[in-house]
């Protein structure tokens, strides 16, 4: 640290105050007197023995009450933790009939949705024998049509040759009557004319 001129100039001034003026020194106390009672080695011994009894009594005393004091504390703590070891079984009691009850219902639950699948399984069998008979029956049915409608076509081309056949008679049957008529015809005007001619012939 460095000291400017000013405070070198203080210190120095001081210094020389000191060197001429030293402070005056404390004088000394008087010595203490002590006073040293005349000793009884058995009273000191007595007494000795009786602090050491009054210590070992007051260990003791301390002993049984830190014991006291540890057996308390350990009852407390024992306690406290039978509380909470009741208090957990409870919980856990709790928890487990509450498991229990949702076990059970899971068990309902799925019983019903296994009967609920069991009908349900035995109506899509039951839908499906339907579907499977309705579908033969629509065979059966289509099949029996089918020969209906060919017997049908058979039929109608039966009467349609009938009908050709009939009118083909028809026809020759019209013609004969045509052509009998004509030659009836024709015959009734030959006699008709030999009998004018036999007629004119006798006039």
């Amino acid at each position: 640290m460095k000291y400017n001129s000013e405070q070198v100039a203080r210190i120095r001034a001081e210094s020389e105050r000191l060197l001429r003026d030293p402070p005056a020194r404390p004088e000394p106390k008087p010595p203490r007197e002590v006073h040293i009672p005349e000793t009884d080695p058995v009273a000191e011994w007595r007494e000795w023995h009786d602090a050491r009894d009054r210590e070992r009594a007051a260990a003791k005393a301390e002993l049984r009450r830190s014991e006291h004091e540890m057996r308390t504390q350990e009852r407390a703590m024992i306690d406290t933790l039978i509380v909470q070891v009741a208090a957990l079984r409870r919980d856990h009691d709790a928890q487990a009939e509450a498991c229990n009850e949702q076990a059970r219902a899971l068990i309902e639950f799925a019983d019903s949705v296994a009967t609920r699948m069991h009908a349900l399984a035995a109506l899509a069998d039951r839908f499906e024998r339907t579907l499977e008979d309705l579908k033969t029956a629509r065979d059966r049915e289509s099949s029996a049509l089918r020969a209906q409608l060919d017997l049908v076509s058979r039929q109608n081309e039966f009467l349609d040759q009938q009908l050709t056949a009939a009118r083909r008679e028809i026809d020759q049957t019209t013609a004969r009557r045509a052509r009998d008529r004509a030659n009836i015809d024709a015959k009734n005007i030959a006699d008709n004319v030999r009998r004018l001619d036999l007629t004119l012939s006798s006039r």
